[in-house]
């Protein structure tokens, strides 16, 4: 997640920020959407975790004169938060389920450690190929997008079409694999990720999505 920072989703659901008075732009963020990835959702079901019960933290980031805890009180304050919402919908009828959890993913080989994750609760549950995609320039050079504006600069349809395709490239160097980690809201929930080995996933199942 940590290399995503400049490129946007456009499938968020919702986000916090931190602002100062009356500033226009926050001084931290935190966003969320929808599990989408074949390959999180059968690592979701295979801690027997309803995908469509968890949302996936997807840009998280803060200034780096935040005050020392500023990301794990934004992760607090946003689970509170989500947790009501969804109840509350829950308890209207809009949807059939409260919310479980949250998951992320954090990539250790940009040296980020995740201390805040850690603290508010998140534990690894998978381990997934860690990749850097870049498209071919027409002279040769790289140029570091995420798969989905790869797909969306090549015309394709999804990420599995960028297999053997010519302007498509990954590094070279093999990378420490990236940790999918979880939180679940209730305790015995939690106990679903004691009882089974972390979940790992295949080359190909990432490739595909």
């Amino acid at each position: 997640m940590f290399h995503y920072l400049h490129e946007g989703r456009d499938d968020e659901i919702t986000a916090f920020g931190a602002y100062i008075d009356e500033d226009k732009y926050p001084y931290a963020w935190v966003s969320y959407s929808a599990v989408e990835r074949n390959y999180k959702r059968d690592m979701l079901k295979y801690f027997d975790i309803e995908p469509h019960r968890i949302l996936e933290m997807t840009r998280a980031w803060n200034c780096s004169w935040s005050p020392k805890n500023t990301m794990s009180v934004m992760f607090q304050f946003a689970h509170d938060e989500l947790k009501k919402e969804w109840n509350g919908k829950a308890k209207n009828g809009e949807i059939d389920k409260p919310l479980t959890g949250i998951i992320t993913a954090i990539n250790g080989n940009l040296g980020f450690q995740a201390r805040a994750f850690n603290g508010v609760g998140f534990k690894t549950i998978g381990l997934k190929p860690a990749k850097f995609t870049y498209l071919v320039e027409n002279d040769g050079s790289l140029k570091y997008m995420t798969r989905r504006r790869i797909v969306e600069e090549l015309g394709l349809q999804n990420t599995a079409e960028l297999v053997n395709n010519p302007r498509y490239a990954i590094n070279k160097v093999p990378l420490l694999p990236t940790y999918e980690m979880a939180i679940l809201f209730s305790k015995n929930d939690e106990n679903k990720f004691i009882n089974k080995p972390v979940f790992k996933i295949l080359n190909t199942n990432y490739r595909n999505g």
